[in-house]
């Protein structure tokens, strides 16, 4: 039986142990993102970085790679 968020939810990058939307991360990783605002903005909303992929994806896309975070 699959968690009870993971139903209500799906398998959303922002539930999934490989994305991180960390606001200091983003900033940190991505050059340039301090001159559009910063990663605290409400532009940046749920997205994030995806360690498995190497991308910058919303939070509330999802793929094959998924594993619930803890």
């Amino acid at each position: 039986m699959r968690h009870q968020e993971e139903v209500v939810l799906g398998r959303q990058c922002i539930r999934c142990r490989f994305f991180n939307n960390d606001p200091a991360e983003l900033e940190k990783g991505m050059a340039g993102l301090r001159v559009m605002g910063s990663g605290h903005s409400s532009v940046v909303s749920n997205d994030g970085i995806c360690s498995k992929l190497d991308r910058y994806l919303s939070g509330s896309y999802s793929c094959d790679l998924y594993e619930r975070a803890e």
